[in-house]
Parts: C-alpha cells; sequence; structure tokens
C-alpha cells in the first residue's frame, strides 16, 4: 500500500500540490528578503527532505521483508532496489511527463531514505537480538 501511495504520488501527471509548492515557495522568499528566516533554510532544503521521507519507510519494509536472506544483504539489496526505482521514476517524470521534470538531486535523496530506513531496520533487528540476550 504504502509503495503504490509513493507511485501515485510520482507518477501524477503534474507537480503534486502544485500550487501549495508555489505558494510554499513565495512564503520562503518572503521569509528571506524580511531576513526572519537564514537562507539555507528554503524551498528546496524541505522538498529535499520530503524526498528523503518519502522512501525511509520504503527501506525500513524492504530490509525487514527478508529477515531469512540476512539482514546486511536485505538492506543492500532494499537500497540498490530503491535507489532503481528512484532512478526510473525520474527517467519516466523527464521522458514521459511534460510538466514533471526528472532530477539526480530526487534520486540521491530517495536513496539517502532508503539507506536511513535501512539502518533503522537494522538497529531495530540489533535491539531486539541484544534484549533477548539478557
Amino acid at each position: 500500500m504504502l509503495l503504490l501511495a509513493v507511485l501515485v504520488v510520482v507518477f501524477w501527471p503534474s507537480r503534486p500540490a502544485g500550487g501549495a509548492q508555489n505558494g510554499l515557495q513565495a512564503w520562503f522568499d518572503r521569509q528571506h528578503a524580511a531576513r526572519t528566516l537564514p537562507g539555507w533554510v528554503s524551498f528546496a532544503l524541505v522538498e529535499f527532505a520530503a524526498n528523503v521521507a518519502m522512501f525511509v519507510p520504503l527501506g525500513v519494509l524492504g530490509t525487514g521483508a527478508r529477515p531469512l536472506a540476512g539482514l546486511r544483504r536485505s538492506a543492500a539489496v532494499t537500497v540498490a532496489g530503491c535507489a532503481a526505482l528512484s532512478g526510473g521514476i525520474e527517467l519516466v517524470q523527464w521522458l514521459g511527463f511534460p510538466d514533471r521534470t526528472g532530477d539526480l538531486r530526487d534520486v540521491f535523496a530517495n536513496t539517502l531514505g532508503a539507506l536511513i530506513g535501512a539502518a533503522v531496520a537494522l538497529w531495530l533487528a540489533a535491539s531486539r537480538r541484544h534484549s533477548r540476550h539478557r
């Protein structure tokens, strides 16, 4: 279900919530002009963080879905799979949707999110093993 939600967002023919994104960009511009917000806090940062956050659950769930294959291997396969998925998504957006653009920064952010999610899954598994041996 989570993967379906991600696919709906990324394959929507136009930018999701484009009007809200434009409004948020304008808000950041006003805050920067008034010097009430540091320049590094930007719409681009929020967009990058959203792309990271979108793939964290995929990293957690993908790593935990195949525990018999070995968690580290499962984590590596999950992160590689998410990177490939993200690359495919960006390619389709670039080639197939005139109102969307493919961006390598999105691939990096999505892969980083999957890596964070896989690390969380590995940490949770190690914590469970450690607590069982007490």
